[in-house]
C-alpha cells in the first residue's frame, strides 16, 4: 500500500523554484518531498496569455514546440521529455498522475502534481524546456535521502 503524503509528512527537497522562464511564460517547482516510499513532485505551468480552447495543449504537450518536462536519477541516464500528464509508459521513471487543473483568464496557469515511485537516495532531477514560450532547456538538481534520513525524519501523520 502506497504510503505517501497520505500517512507521512515528507521531507521538503525544494519549494518555490523557477525552473524556466521568458517574457510570456514560467515553470516553477512548487515542491518537491520525499516520502517513504516515493517523491511528490508539484510544478506549476504559467502563460502571460489566455489560452482558450488551447488549454489542454498546456499539460497534453501537443505540437512540436509545446511545454515538455522531464524528471528522473541521472545515475539512470538521461531522461526522456514528454508532456507534463504523460502516462506511465511515456516515462522512463515510474509516475502517477496526482492533480491536473487549472485557470484561464488574462493568463493561464496550470498546477501538476505527480508521485513518483520508488524513492531512491541520490540525485533527483526535474527539467523543463517550451520552445514555444522561449523557455530553453534549464533543470535542477535535488538530493532525495537515503532509507535512514527518512526513518529518522519522516513523521507519520495518525499516531
Amino acid at each position: 500500500m502506497r504510503r505517501g503524503p497520505y500517512f507521512e509528512c515528507g521531507i521538503t527537497l525544494g519549494s518555490e523554484q523557477l525552473l524556466g522562464s521568458s517574457p510570456s511564460a514560467a515553470v516553477v517547482v512548487r515542491s518537491i518531498v520525499a516520502y517513504s516510499d516515493g517523491i511528490r513532485l508539484t510544478l506549476s505551468l504559467h502563460t502571460r496569455r489566455p489560452l482558450g480552447d488551447d488549454w489542454n495543449d498546456l499539460v497534453d504537450g501537443r505540437g512540436a514546440g509545446s511545454l515538455r518536462i522531464s524528471y528522473g536519477y541521472p545515475a539512470d541516464g538521461r531522461a526522456r521529455f514528454h508532456a507534463p500528464t504523460a502516462t506511465p509508459d511515456d516515462t522512463e521513471t515510474p509516475a502517477e498522475l496526482l492533480l491536473a487543473g487549472g485557470g484561464d483568464g488574462d493568463f493561464a496557469e496550470c498546477t501538476v502534481a505527480l508521485w513518483i515511485a520508488p524513492r531512491r537516495p541520490g540525485t533527483f532531477r526535474v527539467a523543463t524546456r517550451w520552445p514555444d514560450e522561449d523557455i530553453a532547456e534549464a533543470h535542477h538538481d535535488y538530493t532525495v535521502p537515503t532509507d535512514d534520513e527518512c526513518a529518522e525524519k519522516i513523521v507519520p501523520i495518525y499516531r
